[in-house]
């Protein structure tokens, strides 16, 4: 997080040594959906370790570089779902009940639609004293019922990295400029059961890292292109300096194809993001349980991943963090 806020600024040395030769001279910037998502890791890392107050420090960090992003007209990265989400539940788990409140609606109004929804709607309108609201939440969703925990359950959260991230090639059309390609995977999603198949639940994604990696680099190509051809027209020009200064054609000559040579794109980007952020919540008795994980393939195919042992505490959240790359 230090790294990328060091290179946030522009400098103009190297911005001219860009132009002149090529962007990987450039100390490499992060784009801003990346560093929401450093902010994110560090809250989920210091929430595996149980690290409570680290933990939201980087929760109201993530909300102040959100609420800087929607303010300056960033579209793309206000739908940062799984960061809100995650902020809510650890608002919750700590009982700052009204910053959970506060994050679970934005991040129900982001993304609408997805089951587990109700529940942080329900509970944090409940826990409140929101009467009015409770009201409302109840006739939006009629069917949930169980919203409360009793002193004899706790909640799991499972947070899921899915596929891999996009990475960047040259364009075939404009070599100097890159292309986002979508990276091979094959599940969809993870659905969760205990050993006795006593309850059951599929995750869901919250933040596709895929879409929104592949729709920045669209949204600059046009500044990238502009970029590249004043860059050619800036080689010819030192070029043609370097013919005059020497009084050699082929001095001048090879100076332009040197500096052509030099030039191509910038394929430095975050590889080792996962393609989707996704996440269930699922209620389970205290105590300890045996969790089994199926992978669901994009074409329905399912299969037994893995088992993980967890131990729920009395109304508490207990969270759990996989990766599945393929």
């Amino acid at each position: 997080e230090k790294l990328s806020d060091s290179t946030h600024y522009m400098s103009v040395s190297e911005e001219a040594g860009s132009v002149l030769l090529n962007d990987t001279i450039k100390r490499h910037r992060l784009d801003d959906y990346e560093k929401v998502l450093i902010s994110m890791y560090l809250a989920m890392d210091f929430t595996l370790i149980n690290q409570w107050e680290s933990a939201l420090v980087e929760c109201r960090r993530i909300n102040h570089k959100l609420d800087q992003m929607i303010a300056s007209g960033n579209v793309t990265y206000q739908k940062n779902a799984f960061a809100k989400y995650l902020a809510a539940l650890l608002f919750e788990n700590e009982r700052e009940f009204n910053d959970a409140w506060v994050d679970y609606r934005l991040s129900a109004q982001w993304l609408p639609g997805l089951s587990f929804h109700s529940t942080g709607l329900l509970r944090m309108a409940d826990k409140l004293g929101a009467d009015q609201e409770l009201t409302e939440y109840k006739k939006r969703f009629p069917d949930v019922k169980d919203y409360r925990l009793t002193k004899n359950e706790g909640e799991l959260v499972l947070l899921a990295e899915v596929g891999r991230a996009p990475f960047k090639v040259e364009d075939p059309n404009f070599q100097l400029l890159p292309l986002m390609l979508r990276s091979s995977y094959s599940t969809s999603h993870l659905e969760l059961r205990d050993s006795k198949n006593r309850v059951s639940a599929k995750t869901e994604i919250l933040y596709d890292i895929e879409t929104t990696a592949i729709q920045e680099l669209e949204e600059r190509k046009a500044g990238l292109l502009a970029k590249k051809m004043g860059g050619i027209v800036a080689k010819q020009v030192t070029a043609y300096g370097v013919e005059k200064a020497t009084k050699s054609p082929e001095l001048g000559a090879m100076a332009a194809l040197l500096l052509h040579l030099t030039d191509r794109p910038d394929l430095r980007s975050w590889n080792l993001l996962p393609a989707h952020l996704q996440l269930l919540r699922v209620k389970l008795p205290a105590g300890r349980h045996d969790i089994v994980l199926d992978r669901v393939s994009r074409f329905g195919h399912k299969e037994e991943w893995k088992t993980v042992r967890v131990e729920i505490k009395p109304q508490k959240i207990t969270f759990l963090n996989v990766r599945v790359v393929d």
